[in-house]
């Protein structure tokens, strides 16, 4: 009692450097302390300025802590049982202002707020202090992720408050998450129950970011690290672009939101089960698991998602397809694997249906492998793969095939308006090429594409025009002539393309075509004309020509005819064997 007497009757004590040494000598850390005073009373009170300690070895040059301003009051008894058991203090009021964190995983991948000889056997909730009346004001938070995301967190105010050690904790909190403004209101089990190790703690989240709602219920056992959950989680948002925004992710999606899923952590996996939920009042479910990456691998996100509806239009970012840089990231943050469904996918006038895509993301390498729909009354299938060829650009391969779909839906759909043919077309394409942006593929495209027509209508009067029949100076003729084949061939190499053949042949004459199509400098120049052995004795069989940008060419009487066949053989063996089913390929 007369050690105490004396404590009490000689205090504050100024206890900066001799703390600060021991710290850095226990942590293993630089540690420099401004001020400290201790008065030892009925409580203990501490006062404490400036404190920074340094970050690990082999982390950034920026420390990982500093702190301007703490004051505590501190039970006396519970710091013995802290001294002598490494119980948690029991502190009955604290303020901390303005508190700077920098977390992040050293070169040998150890987290830098892990201190001292590797503990993770210990449960660092026994030690953790009993915060009865603690304000925090001021701060941020920046988390450097193992696989090369930085997430910032803002502090403007947090309070934790509980009547007493066995009572319910209040947490709450106001700032900012990746620039995102967030408040949190959380009800939390009572410290008694947080000193239990490895037994569950139970919490409930509530964080608002604007109209943007977010609930989690159920237990954590590694609470301090948001570690060890399992529970049920609920999203309600007005526009997903808030919560794109708060993850990180970018781009848009102008669309209100509902989600309800199991949601999971353990350790580095985090799971997302049974999710249901609407994106633009249209249901969907999913599952996903992301899986965090260690000593700066990537993260691995896996998805599964099915859709009813998705409206494109809302969706993606600002930047125009063309722009868009064809290299992928040789180390990306995250590596993707995603399985998507959709009944019906819309972008402005263009619908498909029945869509299913497999896509994934590798260092290095991109693939979009099958892309399949119901599209224009027909199907269509798109394999797409991009690689890594120099240091600033990308080889893209692409493999598609459109069967059976409605020739005057996809004129409608192209913009071309309606069409005097009817009937179904298949389309079959194998390209590659090598640029910086996906707009410039097609300067240096080589393989090439083949539409095929077996069937079908075409008006009798479009065949007159094109065989320059005579007869059209006294009538106007009327129906439709059949369909017997009609085959379009493009060769490509480094941009530049053969056309041939292009054949049409009806019940009412045969239209011959060939050509050339300069992707390079996106001109065409294409002649055409009828077979005179195949039309009226009244059509004089005029070839025409079409030439310039492919936009607008314009159309010019030819005196050079069109070769009457073309040649296949340079096609790759899949478009050959296509080219050579349809009839016109045989002339």
């Amino acid at each position: 009692m007369l050690g105490v007497a004396a404590l009490v009757a000689l205090g504050p004590f100024d206890l900066a450097r001799p703390v600060a040494d021991h710290e850095a000598s226990a942590l293993g850390r630089p540690v420099t302390i401004g001020s400290l005073r201790v008065r030892f009373g009925a409580t203990v009170t501490v006062a404490l300025g400036d404190l920074v300690i340094g970050n690990a070895a082999g982390g950034g040059p920026q420390p990982f802590l500093k702190l301007g301003r703490l004051d505590a009051e501190v039970t006396p008894w519970s710091l013995v049982g802290w001294a002598l058991l490494g119980h948690g203090p029991t502190v009955r009021h604290l303020s901390v202002a303005d508190v700077r964190i920098s977390m992040e995983h050293a070169a040998d991948g150890r987290p830098n707020w892990h201190f001292g000889p590797d503990k993770s056997g210990a449960d660092p909730r026994i030690g953790f202090p009993t915060l009865l009346d603690a304000r925090f004001a001021g701060g941020t938070i920046q988390i450097h992720t193992s696989g090369g995301k930085l997430l910032q967190i803002g502090l403007d105010e947090a309070t934790i408050a509980a009547a007493g050690p066995d009572q319910p904790v209040a947490l709450a909190a106001s700032g900012t998450y990746n620039g995102s403004p967030i408040r949190i209101d959380a009800p939390l089990d009572s410290f008694d129950r947080l000193h239990a190790a490895s037994t569950p703690f139970g919490v409930v989240a509530h964080v608002a970011s604007g109209y943007t709602l977010l609930d989690f219920t159920g237990t954590m056992t590694r609470p301090l690290a948001a570690d060890g959950a399992a529970g049920q989680l609920a999203i309600k948002a007005p526009s997903a672009d808030r919560l794109l925004a708060i993850s990180g992710f970018g781009g848009h999606a102008a669309m209100p939101l509902t989600l309800a899923a199991a949601v999971s952590r353990d350790n580095d996996l985090w799971k997302l089960a049974g999710a249901k939920g609407t994106l633009g009042a249209e249901p969907f479910q999913l599952t996903a698991q992301l899986r965090e990456g260690k000593s700066h691998a990537p993260d691995a996100f896996t998805l599964d998602a099915g859709f009813t509806a998705l409206d494109l239009s809302k969706l993606g970012g600002q930047d125009k397809s063309g722009e868009t840089l064809l290299r992928i990231d040789d180390a990306p943050g995250t590596l993707l694997d995603a399985h998507i469904t959709a009944k019906r996918v819309t972008d402005g006038d263009l619908a498909a249906g029945d869509v299913e895509l497999k896509a994934k993301l590798a260092p290095g390498a991109f693939d979009l492998d099958p892309l399949t729909m119901r599209f224009a009354g027909g199907t269509a299938r798109l394999a797409l793969q991009i690689r890594n060829a120099t240091a600033d650009a990308a080889t893209l391969r692409l493999d598609g095939a459109v069967a059976g779909a409605d020739l005057g839906q996809l004129s409608r759909l192209l913009g071309l308006g309606a069409l005097p043919v009817t009937g179904a077309v298949d389309l079959r394409a194998a390209l590659a090429g090598t640029a910086v942006k996906a707009g410039d593929t097609g300067r240096s495209v080589g393989g090439g594409l083949v539409l095929s027509m077996q069937g079908g209508t075409i008006a009798r009067n479009l065949v007159e025009q094109a065989s320059t029949d005579m007869r059209l100076l006294f009538r106007k003729p009327e129906g439709v002539g059949r369909i017997q084949c009609l085959l379009g061939v493009i060769d490509l190499d480094a941009g530049l393309g053969r056309m041939a053949p292009l054949r049409l042949r009806t019940t009412d004459g045969t239209l011959i075509g060939d050509g050339t199509l300069d992707l390079r400098h996106e001109t065409i120049d294409v002649t055409f004309a009828t077979e005179s052995g195949t039309t009226s004795g009244f059509a004089l069989d005029v070839p025409v020509r079409f030439a310039g940008p492919i936009r607008s060419p314009h159309v010019l009487p030819n005196a050079t005819r069109p070769g009457a066949r073309g040649n296949v053989a340079g096609l790759p063996p899949g478009l050959r064997e296509f080219a050579q089913g349809n009839p016109c390929a045989l002339g």
